[in-house]
């Protein structure tokens, strides 16, 4: 699942002001941000409470479901870590004005932006793969 946040959008806004779109002020993308991160987050935990009413014992639903919010929280984290390390990897930034002389102090650099996006776009994909392997091949795996 690929998760809009602040920093995507602020990101966004600012390589659409490189080509003359119209500049969203910095409150107004935190505003968007949390009012669609929040609801998305829950809808995205559908898939994962249907899996457990599908392949829980019924004595066990409600720990396996404790089990799964808890794993949800680490990604959370582990994903925070790897952005990071990421944009550690593959450095974009956006232009930086000096208000008071109007000048740029730090110039737009989009040319590894492509090549980051396709490196998370793979990262997911392998990393949601791997998982799904792991619990079919492991006791875990659903017989229904």
């Amino acid at each position: 699942m690929i998760n809009l946040c602040l920093s995507d959008l602020t990101l966004t806004n600012a390589f659409g002001n490189s080509f003359g779109w119209p500049k969203v002020a910095d409150p107004v993308i935190k505003a968007i941000d949390t009012a669609l991160e929040s609801p998305l987050r829950q809808i995205a935990m559908i898939p994962m409470l249907a899996w457990i009413a599908n392949s829980a014992p019924s004595h066990l639903k409600a720990t396996f479901f404790a089990v799964m919010a808890s794993f949800t929280n680490l990604t959370l984290s582990l994903s925070q870590l790897g952005t990071q390390y990421l944009n550690r990897a593959f450095v974009v930034t956006r232009e930086v004005v000096d208000p008071t002389t109007d000048t740029v102090t730090i110039p737009a650099d989009y040319s590894e932006l492509g090549m980051l996006l396709f490196t998370v776009t793979i990262i997911s994909l392998l990393l949601s793969l791997l998982i799904i392997a792991v619990v079919q091949a492991s006791s875990l795996r659903s017989n229904v």
